[in-house]
C-alpha cells in the first residue's frame, strides 16, 4: 500500500511539473476505448436546462470522435441520496471510465464512489464541492456573469433603476455585489435594488411599480420572474429581463424572447468536450478550481470562452461598446468582479 502510494505521489509530482502551463493531463495522444456515462439531475431529459445541455454536448462529442453507442449511457435519478449513489455504483461496476454527474446534489454520492471505485474518472458539472484527484469540477465564473449583467442593465435602463433578483441562498445573494460593480462600471448614476424572491412576488412587483426597468434574475426555481415581467409589459412601459442559460429553463424559449434582453450563457459544450477529449487519451483535468481546498477541475470564464453573452433583442451601440470594454478588462485583470 505504501509503495503504491509513493508511486502515485511521485507520478503526480512529475506530472504537475510537466503540465503546469496547461494544467491538464493526457497519458498519450492515441485515442483509447473508454465508456462514458452521464448521471442526470432530477427532471431528466427535456428539462431545457443542464440535463439537455450536457447530453447535447455528449452526443456532439460522440459524433466528433465516432464513439459507439455501446460506449455511451445516460441514466436518470429520483433525486434521493441512495438512488444517486446506486446509479454511480452501477455505472462504475459496468466499466464506465468517465462518469459525468450533473449538479451539486451528486457531491456526497461522488465522494463515496471515489473511495469504492478510485480508478474511475468523475466530472461534476456546475459544482466545486468534491476534493479528489479523480474528480474534475466543471464550474463557471458566475461573478463575471453577474458583473456583465450589471453593465448591460446600467447601460440599457431608461429609468436609471435596475434590480437584482435572487432566492435567499448565500451563494446567490453574494453575486449581488458583483452585479453592483457591473452597474457602477456601466453608469454610476444608476440605482440598484436587491429583491429577495422566495414565495411572494410583492417586493418584485413593488420594484417594477417604482420604476425598475432592467432585472437580472438568478432565481432558478420556476419562471415566475419571467411571468411578472410579461405582465408588466402588458402596460405601456417596457421592462427587460436578463436571464441565465442553461440555469433557467425558459431562457432561450421562443415565447420568452420578447421579455429577455440578453442571456448570460454557460458554455456547457466546451466543458463536456474538454473532459471527454482528455478521457479518450487517458487523461483528466488537473487544474485547480480552489487550490486551498484541493478542488480540481476548471473554471470557465470569459477569458477561456467558457462564458458567453447572447443578445436576444437589440441594444444600443453604446451598450455593446461598454460591454466589450468590460469583458476586455475582465480578461486583462484590470477590473475585479468580486465585491
Amino acid at each position: 500500500m505504501q509503495t503504491k502510494l509513493a508511486r502515485v505521489v511521485i507520478a503526480f509530482s512529475l506530472l504537475a511539473f510537466l503540465i503546469a502551463p496547461t494544467r491538464t493531463y493526457a497519458a498519450s495522444t492515441a485515442q483509447i476505448p473508454v465508456k462514458i456515462a452521464v448521471a442526470l439531475e432530477v427532471g431528466g431529459l427535456g428539462d431545457n436546462s443542464f440535463n439537455d445541455a450536457v447530453v447535447t454536448a455528449l452526443r456532439a462529442a460522440q459524433q466528433k470522435y465516432k464513439i459507439s453507442d455501446s460506449y455511451i449511457r445516460v441514466v436518470p435519478t429520483d433525486g434521493t441520496p441512495a438512488d444517486r449513489f446506486s446509479r454511480l455504483k452501477f455505472l462504475a461496476k459496468a466499466g464506465y471510465g468517465l462518469i459525468i454527474a450533473i449538479g451539486a446534489d451528486y457531491a456526497p454520492a461522488i465522494k463515496r464512489a471515489t473511495i469504492e471505485f478510485p480508478d474511475v474518472q468523475y466530472a461534476l458539472v456546475n459544482s466545486s464541492t468534491v476534493a479528489s484527484m479523480n474528480v474534475s469540477c466543471l464550474v463557471f465564473a458566475e461573478a463575471e456573469a453577474a458583473f456583465i449583467a450589471g453593465v448591460v442593465a446600467a447601460t440599457s435602463s431608461t429609468s436609471g433603476k435596475v434590480a437584482y433578483v435572487s432566492d435567499t441562498s448565500e451563494s446567490q445573494l453574494r453575486l449581488y455585489n458583483s452585479f453592483k460593480l457591473g452597474v457602477a462600471f456601466g453608469n454610476k448614476k444608476v440605482r440598484t435594488t436587491l429583491v429577495s424572491f422566495t414565495d411572494s412576488a410583492i417586493d418584485l412587483n413593488n420594484a417594477i411599480a417604482n420604476g425598475v426597468d432592467l432585472i437580472y434574475s438568478t432565481r432558478l426555481i420556476d419562471g415566475e420572474v419571467l411571468n411578472l415581467v410579461a405582465k408588466a409589459n402588458l402596460k405601456k412601459r417596457k421592462v427587460w429581463l436578463i436571464a441565465q442559460s442553461p440555469d433557467q429553463y425558459y431562457a432561450k424559449l421562443p415565447t420568452a424572447k420578447k421579455e429577455i434582453l440578453v442571456t448570460l450563457d454557460k458554455r456547457i459544450d466546451h466543458a463536456i468536450t474538454d473532459v471527454i477529449t482528455l478521457a479518450l487519451t487517458g487523461g483528466s483535468i488537473l487544474g485547480f478550481v480552489d487550490e486551498t481546498t484541493s478542488i480540481y477541475g476548471k473554471v470557465y470564464n470569459f477569458s477561456n470562452s467558457g462564458l458567453n453573452l447572447s443578445y436576444l433583442n437589440p441594444v444600443t451601440a453604446a451598450t455593446k461598446t461598454t460591454v466589450s470594454r468590460a469583458i476586455a478588462q475582465i480578461k486583462s485583470g484590470k477590473v475585479s468582479t468580486i465585491g
